[in-house]
């Protein structure tokens, strides 16, 4: 069985391909079944306090390309400030986490070969849809739930790190807050 040559699209921000994943706009440009699995291309826009925690991959390489703003990348003892019309590359099984330091992030994410970012989907809400969270909703807020919805990411091999791994594998991050 021979794969299905993709087609040429377009694609930006609409209510179908944007979607509020506890209070980051993440638009899903190009996805798994684009590129039969090769790759998929996001755009996020974020503002401090709204960063996922600390985090490793077990199958994908990261790619950010800053648009606007800036923020702290720790990937193990690194510690990498990136600014706008500048990228960053996180491989994969290297724990890292970030710090958004301007008062918005826009960023374009390339994820090789795509997958994770399907938990995104699965976390995401419709900005203007009748599900939603509530105002002030971050992935900090989500962790401390008795159903944690983060749980989902480790179905897509994305391993969020305790406090104790945070301390050893990126000893510069600072520590999340005691419950």
């Amino acid at each position: 069985m021979t794969e299905a040559s993709p087609i040429a699209f377009k694609r930006g921000p609409s209510p179908d391909t944007t979607l509020d994943v506890f209070g980051v706009d993440v638009t899903f440009l190009i996805e798994n079944e684009h590129t039969g699995g090769r790759f998929g291309v996001l755009e996020y826009v974020s503002k401090p306090g709204h960063e996922p925690p600390p985090h490793w991959h077990e199958h994908e390489d990261e790619v950010f390309y800053i648009v606007e703003g800036q923020f702290e990348v720790h990937c193990g003892d690194q510690v990498l400030q990136v600014e706008a019309g500048e990228c960053v590359f996180l491989p994969k099984r290297k724990p890292h986490g970030f710090i958004i330091r301007s008062p918005r992030l826009r960023a374009i994410c390339v994820i090789q070969p795509s997958g994770a970012e399907q938990a995104l989907r699965m976390l995401g809400l419709p900005k203007n849809g009748r599900d939603r969270r509530p105002a002030g909703a971050t992935y900090a807020s989500a962790m401390k739930h008795p159903d944690n919805p983060l749980k989902v990411a480790a179905e897509f091999g994305v391993h969020n790190l305790t406090r104790d791994e945070i301390a050893i594998s990126m000893p510069h991050f600072p520590l999340p807050p005691l419950p």
